[in-house]
C-alpha cells in the first residue's frame, strides 16, 4: 500500500456519514467541557473542614466513651464522675425481691433473684448454679488458650527471630 492508497481511503471514509450514539457523544463533550480546571471554591474547603472537625469530635467521644465503660480514670476519678454524669445509687432501693421462681434441670438451678420496672424498661438478676457436668460442657474451668495454640506460636515466633 503506498500514500496515495491511504489518502484514498482516508478521502472515502471523511464522506461516509459516522452515527455516533448520543451517550457517547455526551460523554464525550461533558468530558470536554469538565478538562477545565476548576479551582475549588471556599465552600468546598469549608465542608470539608467542618467534616474533619466532625470526625474527630466523633472519635474523641467514642474513645471517651469506651474508655469509661472499661472503667477508666481521670485525675484519680472514674470518667463518668470526671464529666459530671451523676448516676442514680438507689437502685438496690427499687429492687423488687422475687422468691420462688426458679428452674432447675438435673443439677443446674437457675433462680430469679430480682427485679427493676422503670417507664417500660425491666431489668432482671438471675442467680445461676451450674452444675459440674454443665461447667465441663461449657468449658468454664479452663483457659480461653489452649497449651498446644501456646506452645505452636512459641515455635512459630521463634522460627520468625530465627530468620
Amino acid at each position: 500500500m503506498n500514500n496515495n492508497d491511504i489518502d484514498d481511503l482516508l478521502k472515502l471514509s471523511s464522506l461516509q456519514e459516522v452515527k455516533i450514539p448520543e451517550k457517547i457523544e455526551n460523554k464525550i463533550s461533558n468530558t470536554l467541557r469538565n478538562c477545565q480546571k476548576k479551582k475549588p471554591n471556599f465552600f468546598f474547603y469549608f465542608g470539608r473542614l467542618i467534616a474533619t472537625i466532625v470526625t474527630g469530635l466523633t472519635l474523641v467521644a467514642g474513645g471517651v466513651g469506651v474508655y469509661a465503660a472499661m472503667g477508666g480514670e481521670i485525675a484519680g476519678k472514674p470518667v463518668v464522675e470526671f464529666l459530671g454524669i451523676k448516676l442514680s445509687d438507689k437502685t438496690d432501693e427499687y429492687k423488687q425481691q422475687i422468691e420462688g421462681q426458679e428452674i432447675t434441670y438435673k443439677d443446674t438451678k437457675i433462680e430469679l433473684v430480682s427485679s427493676i420496672c422503670s417507664e417500660g424498661i425491666t431489668i432482671l438478676e438471675f442467680d445461676v448454679k451450674l452444675s459440674k457436668e454443665d461447667k465441663e460442657k461449657l468449658l468454664l474451668d479452663q483457659s480461653i488458650v489452649r497449651q498446644e495454640d501456646y506452645d505452636n506460636f512459641e515455635k512459630y515466633k521463634n522460627d520468625l527471630i530465627g530468620i
